[in-house]
C-alpha cells in the first residue's frame, strides 16, 4: 500500500498516485483560476475607486483654484477701487487744504478789516469825549482848584513865541517843546489874589498811569515857559486804580467828567 513516505511499488499504485496527483493540480488550477479572477476584479474595482477618487481630487483642486482666482480677482479689484479712492480723498484733502488756507486768508483780511474799524471806532469815541471834556472841564477846574474865570485856552497847542523864546533861552529844550504841543487842554483863570493859573490836562476815557506821568511832565513844562503856577490834571470818565495812586504821587488832579450817554 502506497503511504506519502512509502513510494509506489507497483504499476497500479504508480496510476492511482498519478490520477491523485491530476486531480490535485486541477483543483490547484481551478483555485487559481478562482484566485485570479478574483485579484482581477479587485485590481478593477480599486481602479475604479481610484479613477474616480483622481476625478474627484482634479475636481476640487479645479474648483479651488477657480475660487482662489475668483478671491484675488475680487481683492484686487477692491485694491484698484482702495487706490482710487485714496487718490479721490489725496484730492479732497487738497482741496480742503486750499479751502482752508482761503478761508484763514479772509479772516485775517478780516480781522485786519475789524481791527482797523475798532481803530476807527477808537478814535472817534475818544474825539468825541475830549470834545465833550474840552467843554465841561472848565467847570470842574473852577470848582476844584479854585480857579477863577477859568476859560480853556487851549484844545490843541500852538503856543507860537512863548515856545518858542523858552526854547532860544534854553528854557526847555526841542524835545519838551514838541511834548508840550501834544496836551490835550489848558485852562487858564486867576487864583484868589488875581495871579493867572493854568491847568495842563490829559483827557483819556479810561485814565491810565501813563496819562498821568504824561499830565505831570507836560504841566512842568508849561510851568517852565509861563513861570506862573500849573497845576497837573487828567481828565476822564474812570480811573483805574493804579492811575489814581499814581496821581496821590505825583499830585496830579483828577478830573471826572462821565461819557456821553450812548458811549461804551
Amino acid at each position: 500500500m502506497t503511504t506519502a513516505d512509502t513510494p509506489p511499488q507497483t504499476l497500479p499504485e504508480v496510476a492511482q498516485l498519478a490520477m491523485e496527483n491530476s486531480q490535485n493540480i486541477a483543483t490547484l488550477i481551478e483555485k487559481f483560476s478562482e484566485l485570479a479572477a478574483t485579484t482581477a476584479q479587485v485590481a478593477s474595482e480599486m481602479a475604479d475607486q481610484l479613477a474616480a477618487a483622481h476625478e474627484r481630487l482634479v475636481q476640487t483642486v479645479a474648483g479651488l483654484v477657480q475660487e482662489d482666482r475668483a478671491r484675488l480677482a475680487t481683492l484686487t479689484t477692491g485694491l484698484d477701487n482702495l487706490r482710487t479712492d485714496v487718490s479721490n480723498l489725496t484730492a479732497s484733502i487738497a482741496g480742503l487744504s486750499e479751502a482752508q488756507r482761503e478761508t484763514n486768508d479772509r479772516v485775517t483780511q478780516m480781522n485786519g478789516h475789524l481791527t482797523t474799524l475798532s481803530g476807527r471806532v477808537a478814535n472817534l469815541t475818544g474825539a468825541r469825549y475830549e470834545k465833550e471834556a474840552s467843554r465841561l472841564a472848565q467847570r470842574h477846574v473852577r470848582k476844584q482848584l479854585n480857579i477863577i474865570n477859568a476859560a480853556v485856552t487851549h484844545t490843541d497847542w500852538e503856543p507860537g513865541p512863548l515856545v518858542s523864546n523858552a526854547v532860544n533861552s534854553d528854557e526847555i529844550t526841542d524835545a519838551e517843546a514838541e511834548d508840550l504841543n501834544r496836551i490835550d487842554l489848558v485852562i487858564t483863570g486867576q487864583d484868589g489874589t488875581g495871579n493867572t493859573v493854568h491847568a495842563a490836562a490829559e483827557i483819556s476815557i479810561t485814565v491810565e498811569p501813563s496819562d498821568v506821568t504824561r499830565a505831570a511832565s507836560r504841566a512842568d513844562i508849561l510851568r517852565k515857559v509861563t513861570g506862573q503856577t500849573v497845576h497837573a490834571a487828567v481828565v476822564g470818565s474812570s480811573s483805574t486804580p493804579e492811575a489814581i495812586a499814581m496821581a496821590e504821587r505825583c499830585k496830579v488832579i483828577i478830573l471826572t467828567i462821565p461819557a456821553p450817554a450812548n458811549e461804551n
